[in-house]
């Protein structure tokens, strides 16, 4: 399930994913007000709670718990892109889960991803966004954990597109592609989120012959590896299609209509 969300095949790894939650006793919402009420409610519960945890090791921790924090964190990367709300719901629960796990990595994880979608607010959620991002990003640097660093870097890639601070997202898009293509094992999402990232800044910041060189490089890569998360943020993810780059309206508007079609699930797409 985790696979085939992280690579962007939504629909087949979401219906693995509910079985999977299922399995965990991880409530699904089942309907659009379903996964409003569990927003607002899951929001409340981690309002009150607050942020605080009691650091354990691995060893120290019920498998079971870990599994369940890692299920929801999947599910709020894989599914959060197409559908912000109901991704934010798995973003909650991934938050609460990892810190009753008490582990650095997951909590560092999921507090970063947190920052993603407080951004989402504008600057209204900024100062919020950039202190769990910051807190995020030291947990990663005290535990000497380069891949957990590139995952936060990559989530701070998104926060810093949607408030606009483009040369800061090019910045974290660039060092989270160099420690995940060397430290990432296991992180294909997150380095997937990166390359995109990188290539929508280069874009808002008008580097037009190195957006197309990187778009080139991203679609390459993607399709090597059957990654349509990759491919789809590579064809549409900058503001504009790239084949207008080097100017060839006719095969850019096929090419955004393609890829358009591509898109694996019914509903809402960010």
């Amino acid at each position: 399930a985790m696979a085939f969300l992280e690579s962007g095949h939504l629909d087949r790894g979401r219906k693995l994913l509910y079985r999977v939650l299922a399995s965990m006793n991880i409530p699904v919402p089942s309907s659009r007000p379903g996964v409003i009420a569990s927003f607002l409610f899951l929001r409340a519960r981690l309002a009150l709670r607050g942020m605080d945890f009691m650091a354990r090791t691995q060893d120290e921790i019920p498998a079971n718990l870990l599994d369940r924090a890692d299920a929801c964190s999947s599910a709020a990367s894989g599914i959060g892109y197409a559908d912000p709300l109901e991704g934010g719901v798995y973003q909650v629960r991934s938050m609460l889960l990892a810190l009753e796990t008490g582990d650095a990595e997951r909590i560092s994880r999921a507090m970063a991803m947190e920052g993603a979608f407080t951004a989402a607010l504008g600057e209204r959620g900024a100062d919020k966004a950039l202190g769990l991002l910051d807190q995020a990003q030291q947990m990663a640097l005290d535990s000497d954990n380069p891949r957990g660093l590139g995952e936060v870097l990559a989530a701070r890639t998104i926060a810093m597109l949607q408030l606009g601070r483009w040369r800061d997202c090019l910045d974290a898009a660039t060092e989270s592609r160099a420690l995940l293509q060397q430290h990432g094992k296991g992180s294909s999402w997150y380095l997937s989120t990166a390359e995109s990232y990188h290539l929508g800044a280069l874009g808002f910041l008008g580097r037009l012959d190195e957006a197309y060189e990187a778009f080139c490089g991203a679609l390459a890569h993607s399709r090597r590896k059957g990654d349509l998360h990759g491919e789809l943020h590579a064809r549409l993810g900058m503001e504009f299609p790239p084949y207008l780059i080097v100017d060839d309206p006719q095969r850019a508007a096929t090419d955004a209509a393609q890829a358009a079609d591509l898109f694996p699930m019914e509903g809402f797409h960010l």
